[in-house]
């Protein structure tokens, strides 16, 4: 699946908070059918944290997409809607920090983990980041 991350041209830095791409490594990552934050809502996959190369303390890492609760998609209005993917009108694929994918790829990772895993943190499972 196709993913984003970061807003920037500095976006590549690791240790940029809010802003650069995940820092290597292993993540213990949480499944949730309905997550319910401040920007993130929806189908999402929680990362936790991590720190990056010069120690930086990363936070809120997340696999997500631009929906609203329930995987709704809102109304389309003018400019850009955090509840709304609107590629290629707006690259979507920006974020800050987390991965994000679009709405259908998402639900397809959910969707293929969810019939091999259980919903929730399962410590079978881990996330690996390279680059």
């Amino acid at each position: 699946w196709r993913a984003g991350s970061g807003f920037t041209p500095r976006s590549t830095d690791a240790c940029r908070k809010n802003d650069g791409w995940l820092p290597n490594g292993d993540y213990r990552p949480q499944l949730y059918a309905n997550y319910w934050g401040n920007l993130i809502k929806g189908r999402a996959i929680y990362l936790g944290q991590k720190a990056c190369a010069n120690g930086t303390m990363r936070t809120d890492l997340f696999i997500h997409t631009e929906q609203g609760s329930g995987n709704a998609q809102c109304a389309d209005r003018p400019g850009d809607q955090v509840c709304r993917w609107e590629y290629p009108k707006i690259n979507d694929y920006r974020s800050y920090g987390c991965i994000k994918l679009s709405p259908g790829d998402l639900k397809e990772l959910y969707d293929a983990w969810t019939r091999h895993f259980a919903l929730g943190a399962d410590g079978r499972v881990r996330v690996r980041v390279i680059r």
